[in-house]
């Protein structure tokens, strides 16, 4: 009998242990960003680290549903430290309801103005947060320059 409790008690153990994760995307990705390279994808190796000027940015996303986040991107000011806001918005950027999408499980996808599969534009700017949940792309194009996608190298803190 003793033996028929201890496997019952493994099993139940090992079948717990070896459920999938109830995290949903939207919660596996709250946290704060801090950015680290300006122009990581379309540099060649050419981006520029943080801080630019002596300007930093943050961005914060928070859980809102399943699939729906908060987020903000902060200046760490306001003023025009960086040309035309080219390097950093010059104000707090807001999206109270951004869309979340997690496809394939490689990558979550935050949709901040657009609706999920629409293209990097002027008016739908985009967030790629990786697999490792800690590495996080915002893509966007700058108004300077509507013709060439921008991006913004975020590490998790």
């Amino acid at each position: 009998m003793k033996n028929v409790l201890l496997c019952a008690s493994l099993l139940l153990i090992g079948s717990v242990s070896c459920k999938p994760s109830d995290v949903e995307p939207a919660q596996s990705i709250e946290g704060t960003y801090q950015a680290k390279d300006y122009d990581h994808f379309s540099s060649f190796g050419n981006s520029i680290a943080y801080p630019i000027n002596g300007q930093e940015l943050t961005l914060q996303i928070k859980y809102v549903s399943a699939d729906t986040v908060s987020v903000q991107i902060v200046p760490s000011a306001t003023t025009n430290a960086l040309p035309n806001g080219v390097y950093s918005p010059t104000q707090t950027l807001s999206y109270p309801k951004a869309y979340v999408e997690s496809p394939n499980h490689t990558a979550t996808y935050i949709y901040l103005m657009g609706k999920s599969g629409t293209t990097v534009s002027t008016t739908n700017p985009q967030i790629w947060i990786y697999s490792d949940k800690h590495t996080a792309d915002y893509l966007f194009t700058p108004a300077q320059t509507p013709s060439f996608s921008k991006s913004i190298r975020f590490q998790k803190n």
